[in-house]
């Protein structure tokens, strides 16, 4: 009897892998790949959707591709060592058994967020990059990381990411903000494996919640930016030039994704749209503008004073003030 090759490959690989390891990773797994975590070969991936739907790879400590393929016949073969007849077999018991369906269009529906298990050996590569790469306050850095605001995790192949935890106006946590905090080469490896160096948590609810890094009682103007290092680098800079935050809110939104429950829970005296120096950030703050009109709300424009986000522009700042203070303890009166 001949054998339908064809039909064979329709089997899910989805469904292989999970006879071998067991379910994917529900943190790790997104809507359009699945990921089993710490197998014998490393990390695998699964292509859920789209025209790889079915190909398969698995990647090593460093990210490097050690064994893939197209499909479960290759699964079969490479991955559980059969024949090609041995593997025909194999998956048509399969087929026999649970008839596949053909494979449906990937639904957009968004997975359950789960909260990211704070891992505290990763804290040190985590404060390091916020202080050191980042030139942020080591005060601050570590006030927020005592306040839960701060946690470290890892991603990938063990590689230290910040996270920061979004909040709704309820105070419920309902997503979180990943930025990769490891060295140069880490990232760099993580860009070559297709990770992501700045990311959302998978189930995010990226349009409700957001990153509050201070929050002072009675607070009467909300001062917004994008990413979370941006909210950080802000409230450096304006310690640095002695702004009165007894009254100021700051949220990052913690992406583009931005929507009116960012700043609509409570009334505000005034708004600060302080979004990125970009097309982008500029059509945020157009965005907020549009609502303070209608409301009769201010909304000022409180762009960076170089560079493309408070980020940058804090970070140049404190690195022409490191080389200040070098040059003064340098220098030696005549």
């Amino acid at each position: 009897m001949a054998i339908d090759w064809e039909a064979l490959k329709t089997i899910p690989t989805e469904r292989l892998a999970t006879e071998r390891y067991g379910p994917p990773d529900p943190l790790k797994s997104s809507r359009t790949t699945a990921v089993w975590k710490r197998t014998e070969h490393g990390t695998l991936l699964v292509e859920r959707s789209g025209p790889k739907q079915g190909r398969w790879s698995f990647r090593d400590a460093q990210g490097n591709t050690v064994l893939k393929g197209p499909g479960p016949i290759a699964w079969c073969e490479r991955v559980l060592g059969m024949s090609a007849r041995e593997a025909a077999a194999y998956l048509a018991e399969r087929a026999a058994a649970a008839p596949v369906a053909a494979p449906q269009p990937a639904q957009n529906v968004r997975p359950q967020y789960h909260p990211m298990r704070d891992v505290p050996l990763a804290w040190p590569a985590v404060r390091r990059y916020l202080v050191e790469a980042r030139g942020l306050p080591a005060e601050l850095v570590d006030a927020l990381r005592q306040a839960g605001r701060i946690r470290a995790i890892r991603q990938g192949p063990g590689i230290p990411y910040a996270c920061f935890p979004l909040t709704d106006a309820q105070g419920q946590e309902v997503g979180a903000s990943l930025r990769c905090a490891g060295t140069p080469a880490q990232q760099a490896q993580q860009v070559a494996a297709g990770y992501p160096l700045k990311k959302m948590a998978p189930g995010s609810a990226a349009k409700s919640g957001f990153w509050s890094p201070h929050a002072p009682d009675g607070a009467r103007y909300l001062l917004l930016v994008e990413a979370p290092v941006d909210a950080l680098a802000w409230l450096a800079w304006a310690r640095a030039h002695g702004v009165d935050l007894a009254q100021v809110a700051v949220r990052a939104t913690g992406g583009r994704a931005l929507s009116e429950a960012h700043w609509t829970d409570r009334p505000w005296a005034a708004i600060y749209a302080a979004f990125d120096a970009d097309e982008a950030g500029r059509g945020q703050a157009t965005l907020v503008a549009a609502w303070g009109l209608a409301h009769g709300v201010p909304v000022i424009r409180k762009a960076p004073p170089q560079g493309k986000d408070w980020a940058e522009a804090w970070q140049r700042e404190a690195t022409q003030a490191r080389g200040d203070q070098a040059a003064a303890s340098e220098w030696e009166p005549e």
